[in-house]
């Protein structure tokens, strides 16, 4: 009975003659029949590349060295453009906000990759633009001014290379309904003064507009 097994693991930064290259895998491929190898593969590969590194194998599949990639293209590209290529990758996720109704809300996220990196901030999966309350949505730092209960949903940053995006979690803003009582004062007529069609006029003061 013939039985295979694929194993992976992430081994880092790996130099080869053509250049350094980051974020890179280990790929084992075993077969085996009635529990005794019969054929092994290994590979190291490297994104965007692909295989940097073949695995050498005597008959009693025992590894003897590696043979390495020394040059050559990607997609009509030289290797040596991947040397320290990165992979996307969000370092701090956004993190999920409660916010009194007219207060503001911050969302920060961080991402790491191939400069130059280009953010777009989405909120339910909606781009959204810097305006008179918004502001940062091309930053790793967005800010919503003025909560508004229509601002509740889901935000998440994405973040772009040359070669490609990704996108982070969502993080959730909840608004909360505004809880100061407004203030007001009745200016005119004077207190306890009596009336007889006198226009009644005032002031009132609240933590948001009125």
């Amino acid at each position: 009975m013939l039985n295979a097994v694929t194993t992976t693991k992430p081994l880092g930064n790996v130099t080869v003659p053509a250049g350094l290259f980051r974020d890179c895998w280990s790929v084992q491929f075993a077969l085996s029949y009635l529990s005794k190898k019969v054929l092994v593969q290994q590979y190291v590969v490297a994104p965007h590349v692909g295989i940097i590194q073949i695995g050498l194998y005597n008959t009693n599949f025992v590894l003897l060295g590696w043979e390495s990639l020394t040059g050559g293209t990607v997609g009509g590209q030289d290797v040596s453009a991947f040397t320290n290529f990165a992979l996307l990758r969000i370092v701090k996720k956004p993190v999920a906000q409660t916010v009194f109704f007219g207060g503001t809300a911050k969302f920060t996220a961080t991402a790491s990759g191939n400069a130059p990196l280009s953010y777009q901030w989405t909120k339910d999966n909606v781009a959204l633009t810097d305006d008179g309350r918004i502001s940062g949505a091309l930053t790793t730092n967005l800010t919503v001014a003025a909560v508004q209960n229509a601002d509740a949903g889901s935000y998440a940053m994405i973040v772009a290379d040359l070669y490609g995006n990704i996108t982070s979690s969502s993080a959730a803003l909840i608004v909360k309904p505004d809880i100061t009582v407004p203030t007001v004062a009745i200016t005119t007529p004077l207190l306890n003064a009596r009336t007889n069609g006198t226009a009644i006029s005032g002031t009132a003061s609240d933590n948001t507009r009125i």
